[in-house]
């Protein structure tokens, strides 16, 4: 869809695993992170690095209209996505092209951990490595 530029948004929501299937290792589980099928915990060397979808969006797919990544472990956070959100649809509703917002969401079950405990994850571990922000802006018409 990215590559055909279709006038489409998509919202992905990275929780680095495929959660709701059992937590299996996806595109975007960490370096070292355990999962069901990686029981002694991604190696890189095998299998890739963790893929930074809107990045490659904005670098590989210059017509697309609109890429940014968002969060939702603070309020202020979730009203940044939500204008995140808006611009994707933006976008589609005025026919610029394909656009993708990537949300660093919590995967308390498969991580093992507190839901508290699962924000601190994504501000210390997943933000370093999945940086905020957009990465292709929407062109002013």
């Amino acid at each position: 869809a990215a590559y055909r530029n279709e006038n489409i948004t998509v919202v992905v929501v990275n929780n680095t695993n495929f959660g709701m299937t059992g937590g299996q290792m996806s595109l975007t589980t960490m370096e070292g992170q355990k999962t069901s099928t990686s029981i002694y915990g991604r190696d890189c060397s095998v299998t890739g690095y963790p893929l930074r979808f809107p990045e490659m969006v904005a670098r590989e797919f210059p017509n697309a209209a609109y890429a940014a990544r968002g969060t939702v472990t603070s309020p202020a956070k979730i009203n940044q996505l939500k204008g995140y959100i808006k611009n994707g649809l933006m976008a589609q509703m005025n026919h610029e092209g394909y656009s993708v917002i990537e949300v660093l969401s919590p995967c308390p079950v498969n991580w093992g951990l507190t839901p508290i405990k699962a924000m601190e994850r994504i501000e210390n571990e997943l933000v370093p490595y999945y940086p905020l922000g957009e990465f292709k802006k929407r062109e002013v018409k």
